[in-house]
């Protein structure tokens, strides 16, 4: 005879069931959160977790020094720190050599020597200011133009350098040199000086004149000295005529 007793009744799980799969499934602590300015997805992550990398502003006063932070624009400082002290150092250098203004008013390129007979330093960018008088041209070698450097301290305190082997800088500079000798040898003579002979060009050889061809521009001027046949001749007639000029 078969039993009557029948198998038991699956166990069902309800809403209301103690037995919470909810619960379950999520009781798992969460990642952790991403590290502050980290751009990441969200719930994903990489280990370890990198930083990223911090871009050096040489303009930042970290830096810069705070008495040379008006300068940031006149030098561009090397992200290395032993070469960063050496431009430092020059900096402040030239700033007592040649004073704030007159550095202001350049900008400066650090050159390295391989060599090692010339000193790491800052060259200064000059270009000879174009179209100017012979008053100009002097004022330049000896005072500056337009609160640069002149054109004398460039060459004291970086010989040829700045010219940085330029053809038409080195042109110009030949130039003008016939234009300082003239004017030199002109203040030797007894009795002149620097402004008397800037009168006596002035009055006597004007520029622009059409009374004759090398009076037309400055630079007719200058290449009337540099001839290779006649510009000693020429040199050496303006001498001759000084001797006959009187200052009123």
């Amino acid at each position: 005879m078969a039993s009557s007793r029948s198998s038991p009744a699956p166990t069902v799980v309800t809403a209301s069931s103690s037995f919470d799969l909810q619960t379950m499934v999520l009781d798992i602590p969460p990642p952790p959160p991403p590290f502050p300015n980290i751009n990441t997805q969200p719930a994903t992550y990489s280990f370890p977790l990198q930083l990223p990398s911090l871009t050096v502003n040489d303009s930042h006063d970290h830096v810069w020094p705070q008495d040379l932070t008006a300068y940031t624009h006149n030098f561009k400082l090397s992200t290395q720190d032993f070469e960063r002290e050496a431009q430092i150092v020059a900096i402040r250098n030239l700033l007592q050599k040649y004073g704030r203004d007159r550095i202001q008013n350049h900008q400066f390129e650090w050159i390295t020597y391989s060599s090692g007979s010339i000193a790491d330093e800052w060259l200064p960018i000059y270009l000879y200011k174009v179209g100017i008088s012979l008053w100009d041209i002097w004022e330049e070698w000896t005072n500056g133009l337009d609160g640069h450097i002149s054109i004398r301290q460039l060459n004291d305190g970086w010989d040829a350098r700045w010219r940085r082997n330029n053809s038409g800088q080195k042109t110009e500079a030949g130039r003008r040199k016939k234009v300082v000798e003239l004017i030199e040898a002109l203040a030797k003579k007894p009795n002149w000086n620097i402004q008397l002979a800037l009168q006596f060009l002035k009055e006597k050889y004007p520029i622009p004149s059409s009374s004759q061809p090398y009076l037309k521009s400055t630079r007719a001027f200058i290449e009337h000295l540099q001839k290779r046949a006649t510009g000693k001749e020429a040199f050496q007639a303006i001498l001759l005529a000084s001797s006959s000029y009187c200052s009123s």
